[in-house]
């Protein structure tokens, strides 16, 4: 059966229930899609660490993050959008980037972009879903 490409965007408030109401946009808008378990997995854990990071450090005034999942053309994209201060150019980079989040993100997923802005911070990240078979293996 042939998917045809999909988009949908969520605002989703920080709350008690936040992880759980990401974890099930998730699996409503991947539901039809065909995705092996691993890259079922892996992609739900990267959203998952995207998604705590934007509460955690987005310091947002309206207390939301906006998520757009995207199926199109055998790939799973991912956006993380936070409305905070974004990254400030005076402090030290490291300061953001001290944790381990965004190299597990990274080893998770087949792409991963960030775009810092005055109005929030924007990751992206792509899970390829269909491999080329050869000989049996996927490549």
């Amino acid at each position: 059966m042939r998917h045809s490409n999909k988009v949908r965007t969520y605002c989703i408030p920080f709350s008690d229930q936040f992880e759980e109401v990401v974890r099930a946009e998730f699996q409503k808008f991947t539901a039809d899609i065909p995705m092996k378990p691993d890259d079922r997995l892996a992609a739900s854990m990267a959203l998952n660490e995207l998604a705590l990071n934007a509460v955690e450090h987005s310091r947002s005034e309206d207390n939301q993050v906006v998520i757009t999942f995207r199926f199109l053309g055998g790939s799973l994209n991912i956006q993380v959008r936070d409305k905070g201060r974004g990254l400030v150019v005076s402090e030290p980079k490291a300061r953001y980037y001290r944790g381990h989040g965004f190299n597990i993100v990274k080893a998770l997923c087949d792409r991963m972009d960030v775009h810092p802005s005055g109005t929030g911070l924007t990751v992206s990240i792509t899970k390829n879903l269909w491999r080329p078979q050869i000989g049996g293996f996927s490549i």
